[in-house]
């Protein structure tokens, strides 16, 4: 213990002076500055995401501006300069240039690890800048710019056609406007091609456009370790362009250059620059892609978003527009165009263009490394250090980097005109995800009660955009009629054979052909004869549980005072070990049976495996190449054992039983099925009896716990029952007993098991809402059913709060009325209904009945009222779980 302790002690110490090293780095040097917060330097919002980290810049400036020309600051824990005086900067960006040439990513990327940015000037330093710099500078003369201006005005007229077609259909989102223009008008002038963004809804060139910007996971982590530790930079070198896009360009550029030869084509633009100097320079297919995407992302993505904010500031000040527009006319030729000329001598033009850029600059900075030992005039005798970051502006790339990932979805449902709330950073609109405050159950019905009009609401898992489909018909469409485009559950893609066997193998875990076939294989395991059959072991178990409760009872002053959810999944770990396995599990005699040991650990999700479901929820993409294991080795092995023991014992005694076991061996011998598919198929058994019927057992005890007159009711139901059986409850009569079923069916909708119903959207899919809403799913979407918040709906079920099991009597409709309006549907609905529900709901009845036939149920103390769902618990139970007391009737 002594040697652990120290250990931790050291590792903590050392932690703590390698982060606070360089703490008092500008104090020592007299450069005013704020103290860094640890790990977190002075820039806090880059992590906290308390507030826009701009604001943390600003009150750096405002605060020391007046203290110096430049202030001493910390990215992380790195040091670095902020420079606020604007001779300063002249002097980093001209007087001074060849000591500040490199821009921060210059030694972040390489041409081995991203041949495209790898060739990007900038990226570039040295002499390789100025190579790579020399190659592009010619093909901008103002003799090519103005041989472009053809294409330019072709794609000008394209987008005048297309706001024109669009004008009548309200307005348009203009950062997607802008895009498609500046895409076409690169696409043409670099590779000679149509890029049709006017025309197609999803142009190959803009969406790999949209790819190349869009951040991704090893991005992040990479730049997140670099903050920390600046010296990585030396050993990683991140690839900011997938190989997908990299094929995509190169192949693009080669065909549109083997296009021009093999037709003689001659135009004045930027591929025959290209050409040219290919010709001159023997530069290589990549070289010239690389080039190309140079353009491409400098022409694309910087020009839209000046395009954007100028019209934005021209719509809200109308004057300007108008001095604008005058100007323009005054420049037109007799033709009513306006020539390349003509528009540089435009002066109101480059005013309102200056202005949105002042104002809406595409970058919020600058930053540039020190590359060797260089004297500022800051102030007396103080020197920039070589390798020093110095920092213009109010960000920074690695803060930048991470806020547009986090956010970079945030404006998918809004692009879909899906109503819904608005995310937080990090958090989503879960927080539970992260927070493990209050159970997530909260967090949807929040959702789904704030958005009472609305037949489906987009919101956000961490960052990843889902929806929650609050209208019934939607649901049945969901789970029944285009069932086709959401087969997938959520869960479908976290596991495969190779990392979770068992699990792997279970129809919750699968899609596609797989679930067809293991369905189908276990479906026949559920007949009514197959359960009726089984009927006589729920039997024997019921007798163990009644002389466990008598026992308790007796040594507690004749109550038993039980965690009923303890008692209950201990009755239905004996059924379903004797059902599947064939074995005594004997969780009424012994303290910790193994097998329910086991069965415990199936459902407890270890921290690794939480861990791992909250990356994949930043990360999505991570789903691709991780493949969880949520069943761990010992425990996959032990229930493997089990079932070869059993087959094994079985087929040497030759014993013939009609049980689950009797069907799985029957199905090995007609389809060669192995040990671990069998062993699957009885986990897949165990996980969905033994747990979610002992919640429902446990809520329905508890309902009439606190509901005496229905207890009674209920028990008067059973005397008449067994009567009409001759004196015992067979099968026949169980399953015939109304008020029981509407107990049952009451506690399965004022207590649902889980919070929503998670499909995957398996193909671009569009449902119509109640009032012809088209509500857009984008393959790969996850959508949710909100059981729970339907459940306590008053537009669905009247006085939802009050337990009432008359409201599914015969006469009523029973649970089918329910059913048909999309509103009732514990075990889900549709071709992926639980397979095991009658077997389910045959073991809960059976225990029922034996309880309260023998005992009066009261609510014991030690229940914690009104409820609180256990946010450590996946399925919805009350923290410190339902106690009641048992007491025998005779």
């Amino acid at each position: 213990m002594f040697v652990t302790v120290t250990l931790l002690v050291t590792a903590i110490t050392f932690v703590y002076v390698y982060l606070a090293w360089y703490s008092n780095y500008w104090t020592k040097r007299g450069v005013p500055g704020p103290p860094p917060r640890l790990l977190l330097g002075n820039f806090p919002s880059f992590i906290l995401r308390n507030r826009p980290f701009v604001d943390d810049f600003q009150e750096v400036y405002d605060k020391y501006r007046s203290k110096g020309n430049v202030i001493g600051v910390f990215n992380g824990r790195q040091p670095a300069v902020l420079v606020i005086k604007p001779e300063l900067i002249k002097d980093v960006l001209i007087k001074n240039f060849k000591q500040f040439q490199d821009n921060e990513f210059a030694d972040s990327v390489s041409k081995d690890s991203d041949p495209i940015f790898g060739r990007n000037p900038f990226m570039l330093k040295g002499e390789e800048w100025k190579e790579k710099r020399a190659e592009v500078t010619p093909a901008f003369t103002t003799s090519r710019m103005k041989a472009l201006f053809p294409f330019v005005e072709d794609v000008s007229n394209r987008m005048k056609q297309y706001i024109t077609q669009h004008n009548t259909k309200g307005p348009l989102e203009t950062r997607e406007l802008c895009a498609k223009y500046t895409t076409d008008v690169v696409s043409s002038c670099i590779f000679a091609a149509d890029a049709q963004s006017f025309t197609k809804e999803k142009a190959e060139i803009r969406e790999m456009g949209r790819k190349l910007l869009e951040p991704n996971f090893r991005i992040v982590i990479m730049f997140l370790l670099i903050g920390l530790i600046p010296a990585l930079k030396k050993l990683i070198k991140v690839s900011f362009v997938s190989k997908e896009i990299e094929q995509f360009f190169t192949d693009l550029m080669e065909k549109a250059v083997a296009y021009r030869e093999q037709h003689d084509v001659k135009r004045v633009d930027y591929l025959d620059h290209l050409m040219a100097l290919r010709a001159k320079k023997q530069l290589s297919s990549l070289d010239m892609a690389a080039h190309g995407v140079t353009f491409f992302i400098d022409g694309f993505e910087t020009s839209s978003l000046a395009m954007c904010f100028t019209l934005y500031e021209l719509a809200k000040t109308p004057d300007c527009q108008g001095t604008l527009r005058d100007e323009l006319m005054a420049a037109r030729n007799e033709d009513g165009t306006i020539d390349y000329d003509a528009l540089l001598e435009l002066p109101y033009l480059d005013q309102v263009l200056n202005e949105a850029l002042r104002i809406w600059p595409p970058g919020a900075f600058l930053s540039k490394v020190c590359t060797v030992p260089t004297e500022l005039e800051v102030t007396e005798g103080r020197k920039i250090k070589k390798m020093l970051l110095i920092l213009f502006g109010s960000v920074v790339a690695f803060g930048a980097l991470v806020y547009i990932f986090l956010t970079w979805e945030f404006g998918f449902w809004e692009k879909y005109g899906v109503k819904g709330p608005k995310p937080k950073i990090l958090l989503g609109n879960i927080p539970y995800l992260l927070t493990k405050k209050r159970h997530m159950v909260y967090n949807y019905d929040q959702i789904y009660n704030d958005y009472k009009n609305e037949p489906a609401v987009g919101y956000f898992s961490i960052r990843s955009p889902q929806l929650l489909v609050r209208d019934p018909e939607l649901i049945k469409e969901v789970l029944s009629k285009s069932f086709h485009n959401f087969a997938a559950n959520d869960f479908s893609d976290t596991v495969d054979e190779k990392s979770d066997p068992l699990l792997a193998r279970n129809p919750f875990s699968l899609s596609g052909e797989k679930w067809k076939t293991r369905r189908a294989e276990i479906t026949p395991g559920f007949t009514n004869n197959r359960i009726k059959a089984m009927a006589h072991l729920m039997d024997a178990v019921c007798d163990h549980m009644s002389d466990y409760l008598r026992n308790q009872a007796k040594s507690n002053n004749g109550v038993a005072a039980l965690d009923a959810k303890e008692v209950m999944a201990k009755y239905t770990t004996d059924v379903v070990a004797s059902c599947i396995f064939a074995i005594d599990a004997q969780s009424f005699v012994k303290e910790n049976p193994e097998i329910r040991l086991m069965g415990k650990r199936i459902m407890n999700f270890n921290f690794v495996v939480q861990l791992a479901l909250l990356v994949t929820t930043f990360f999505p993409s991570v789903k691709k190449f991780y493949k969880f294991t949520f069943i761990p080795k010992d425990t996959e092995q032990f229930f493997i054992r089990i079932m070869q023991d059993a087959i094994s014992y079985r087929k040497k005694n030759k014993i013939n039983r009609t049980d689950f076991l009797d069907h799985l061996l029957q199905l090995q011998d007609r389809k060669q099925i192995t040990d671990i598919d069998i062993a699957g198929h009885g986990v897949s058994f165990f996980a969905d009896g033994f747990e979610t019927s002992s919640i429902v057992l446990t809520y329905c005890l508890f309902d009439l716990a606190k509901h005496t007159a229905i207890q009674q009711e209920l028990r008067d139901e059973i005397v008449k029952a067994k009567e009409l059986g001759g004196g015992t409850m067979p099968y026949e009569q169980l399953v015939e007993m109304a008020l029981l079923e509407q107990i049952i069916c009451e506690t399965m909708r004022i207590h649902p098991l889980l919070a929503v119903m998670a499909k995957r959207c398996t193909a671009d899919t569009t449902l119509v809402g109640p009032k012809d809403q088209k509500i857009f799913v984008k393959k790969g979407t996850t959508v949710v059913l909100p059981y729970y918040s339907i459940s306590f709906d008053s537009d669905h079920f009247a006085e939802p709060h009050k337990y009432d099991p008359s409201r599914f009597s015969p006469e009523n409709g029973g649970s089918k009325v329910y059913r048909e309006r999309g509103i009732y549907f514990p075990f889900g609905d549709g071709p992926r209904m639980c397979l095991g529900m009658r077997f389910a709901l045959t073991q809960v009845k059976r225990a029922i009945v034996e309880i309260v036939e023998h005992f009066s149920i009261c609510v014991n103390s030690k229940t914690i009222e009104p409820f609180e769902m256990d946010p450590d618990q996946f399925m919805l139970m009350p923290k410190g779980s339902i106690w009641l007391d048992f007491k025998p009737t005779a």
